[in-house]
């Protein structure tokens, strides 16, 4: 998905992916993306959690049911699809690729989309630190 997070310093990673968790925080609570007040009380307690000291080994867990909530929200303010090519076009073959369903969002679900596909690469920031930090421990376990 993102290589260039395999190739970063882990040090510049981590940090990056603790800049990324606070500043969704600060975000997430003052944008309209929730419907519910349950919901909202959600998002702001996970807000909460992450504006403070946060264990990057449990915030990608964390992240899981947040990320389901804002799709269930995108999902409600989807009004319809479109569809669009996504190959290319060979002479001698014809159109080579696949016809792909885009979602057609109200403003409110774009912002949601947005927050949301944030949310999912901090995810993979997170999960690629996980990986890191598990490889070093077994390379430094063999010396």
């Amino acid at each position: 998905m993102h290589k260039h997070f395999l190739e970063m310093p882990l040090e510049r990673l981590c940090a990056k992916a603790l800049f990324e968790l606070k500043t969704a925080g600060e975000r997430i609570t003052s944008a309209d993306l929730a419907a519910s007040a349950h919901d909202r009380l959600r998002l702001a307690g996970w807000a909460a959690s992450v504006g403070g000291d946060i264990d990057l080994r449990q915030a990608g867990s964390a992240l899981t049911p947040i990320i389901s909530l804002l799709e269930r929200e995108t999902d409600c303010e989807t009004v319809g699809h479109r569809n669009i090519f996504c190959g290319s076009i060979d002479p001698e073959e014809g159109d080579v690729g696949e016809v792909v369903a885009i979602r057609i969002l109200t403003e409110r679900g774009e912002r949601i989309q947005r927050c949301c596909d944030r949310l999912r690469r901090v995810q993979h920031m997170l999960q690629v630190i996980e990986a890191r930090l598990a490889a070093e421990t077994a390379v430094m376990s063999q010396l």
